[in-house]
C-alpha cells in the first residue's frame, strides 16, 4: 500500500496523478511535476500533510498549500488573469479585423452604387437636354405653322 493509504482515511486526499490521464511514455514526467501533489478535503489535512509529508496539497475549493509553507486562496478574480486578458485582446483584435473586412465590402459596394448613380445623373442629364432641344424645336415650329396660319390668312 502507499503511504498516505496508511496514514489516512481514504477519502480524505487522493494522490494528484492518480486522477489525471496521459499517456505512458510520459509516466516519468508527470511523477515529477504530480508526484509530490494531493487532492485534500480540507485545508486541515492540506496543512497537516503539507507540513509533515513535504507534500503540495490542493483543497477542493481551490486553496493551495505549499510543501515549502506558502498557502494561497482559493478565490481567483478572473479579471486580473493575464492569460484571460490576453484572449480578450485577441478575441478583440480578431473581431476588429471582421469588421475592418466588412467595412471595406460596404465601402467598395458604396463606391459601385456612386459609380451607378453617376451614370444615371448623367442619363438623367442627356434627357433633360434633349427634351429641352425638343421642346425648343416644338416651340419653334408652333411658332411657324401660327405665322404661316396668319400669312394664309392675309392672302
Amino acid at each position: 500500500k502507499q503511504w498516505y493509504q496508511r496514514r489516512v482515511r481514504a477519502n480524505d486526499l487522493i494522490p494528484m496523478l492518480s486522477k489525471l490521464e496521459y499517456n505512458p511514455i510520459f509516466k516519468p514526467a508527470m511523477e515529477t511535476i504530480f508526484g509530490k501533489t494531493l487532492i485534500c478535503r480540507s485545508l486541515d489535512i492540506a496543512s497537516q500533510y503539507a507540513r509533515n509529508e513535504h507534500m503540495d496539497c490542493i483543497t477542493l475549493d481551490g486553496d493551495q498549500v505549499s510543501r515549502r509553507g506558502a498557502l494561497t486562496g482559493g478565490y481567483y478574480d478572473k479579471r486580473k488573469s493575464r492569460l484571460d486578458a490576453q484572449r480578450q485582446v485577441w478575441y478583440w483584435q480578431a473581431k476588429l479585423q471582421e469588421e475592418k473586412m466588412s467595412a471595406g465590402k460596404i465601402t467598395s459596394e458604396m463606391e459601385e452604387v456612386d459609380a451607378e448613380l453617376g451614370k444615371l445623373v448623367s442619363q438623367v442629364q442627356k434627357l433633360e437636354t434633349t427634351q429641352i432641344q425638343l421642346r425648343e424645336t416644338y416651340d419653334r415650329q408652333k411658332m411657324d405653322v401660327q405665322n404661316l396660319s396668319v400669312e394664309k390668312r392675309q392672302l
